[in-house]
């Protein structure tokens, strides 16, 4: 029973005067949520009790946090007289730990859902604060982190470039690097580690997120590979083609010399053949000197180098160089050009041949007739 109270007690039971206190039972359980048997025995073994945390519920059936502090008071035989104590309202504060802690939980929840590694770093290289996956990708467990410095998880070769761009956020604002990050069972991941500067209460801060790049850096390794392992078939198939031709080319030209003998040595019949022999010969000469000029292209394709070129000149120049071929297989040419210069950028050697080739192949599948040329 209580024997003697203040005002403010009536109010934490919620019940309106002193008086109406000495009616209320503290061993009834439904007054606090601890077990008031066990307070009152660790109280009479003690002699006295400090902040003792628990929850009364009130008249009205609301609850309030109370803070309890409590002795026993005894006779001169060392019988309980009474118990007296101080009680003291903590609802507001626990309400206020409760918002804190949700909102410590909503933060945290962000922070893990986040797609890398998240940190706060303050000035002295140390962090601060970081979320679940920097946990995952390290290997480190919470305690280990909050030992380290963010240079201890760089592997030793980027260490002094992640120092400068960690510098560069305190001293500039933001920065992002590329580095390795070691774990702690020695393996190694590629990352792209962001920072920014921002300050909390007056003191400057990093705050970034290391995105693990190691997909990309697998694909670029392959994609590098594939383009030397290319670059390589490519100079071979070019030695191929011009050794291949080479080895075609002399023997090819011992036949077309002997076309020419026969030639004036038969006729009729014979002499028909012959000509056929020459004109196979000739073609096949064109084509290996076209894949000779093809293997050269791609060898010496990064030498182009373009000018200042006429191309009205360039193609009258061609067309009195095929003009004899052309009138060898009985046709004519039909040129229509504008009478003033027509410029372009072009390499010389290239349009050359560029404009030959069009010009050969034209009377090469021009049977009867004429062959236009028009620019």
């Amino acid at each position: 029973r209580i024997l003697s109270a203040n005002p403010p007690l009536a109010d934490l039971f919620g019940v309106e005067s002193v008086e109406e206190l000495r009616d209320v039972d503290l061993n009834d359980a439904g007054i606090a949520q601890d077990d008031r048997s066990a307070f009152k025995d660790a109280l009479e073994q003690r002699g006295k009790i400090v902040q003792n945390e628990t929850v009364w519920t009130r008249a009205d059936g609301g609850t309030v946090h109370v803070l309890e502090s409590a002795r026993v008071v005894r006779d001169g035989d060392g019988s309980v007289r009474y118990y007296e104590g101080v009680v003291e309202d903590i609802t507001e504060r626990k309400q206020a730990e409760q918002a804190l802690r949700a909102e410590k939980n909503f933060i945290d929840s962000a922070l893990n859902s986040l797609p890398g590694a998240f940190y706060l770093i303050d000035e002295d290289f140390r962090f601060r604060r970081w979320n679940r996956q920097l946990e995952e990708v390290t290997g480190y467990s919470e305690a280990e982190i909050g030992e380290l410095s963010p240079l201890d998880l760089v592997v030793e070769a980027d260490r002094e470039r992640v120092f400068e761009r960690i510098r560069d956020v305190f001293e500039n604002g933001q920065a992002a690097v590329e580095a390795r990050i070691r774990t702690r069972e020695g393996s190694t991941i590629p990352m792209v580690l962001t920072g920014a500067q921002v300050c909390i209460e007056d003191t400057l801060y990093l705050v970034g997120m290391g995105i693990d790049i190691s997909e990309r850096v697998a694909a670029e390794e392959a994609l590098k590979e594939a383009k030397e392992e290319a670059e390589v078939m490519n100079r071979l198939k070019s030695v191929f083609l011009a050794n291949m031709s080479h080895e075609i080319r002399t023997p090819l030209t011992s036949i077309l010399g002997f076309a020419d003998v026969l030639d004036e040595e038969v006729d009729g019949e014979a002499q028909r053949i012959v000509e056929m022999i020459r004109q196979s010969g000739h073609r096949l000469k064109e084509t290996l000197t076209s894949v000779l000029e093809l293997a050269r292209l791609e060898r010496e394709s990064a030498e182009v180098e373009a000018e200042r070129c006429d191309l009205v000149e360039r193609v009258e120049e061609t067309l009195d160089l095929m003009q004899p071929q052309v009138e060898s297989n009985g046709l004519s040419l039909a040129v229509q050009m504008p009478s003033e210069p027509t410029y372009l950028q072009a390499d010389p050697k290239v349009l050359h041949r560029v404009l030959t080739n069009l010009v050969s192949n034209a009377v090469k599948f021009t049977e009867e007739g004429r062959i236009r040329v028009a620019v």
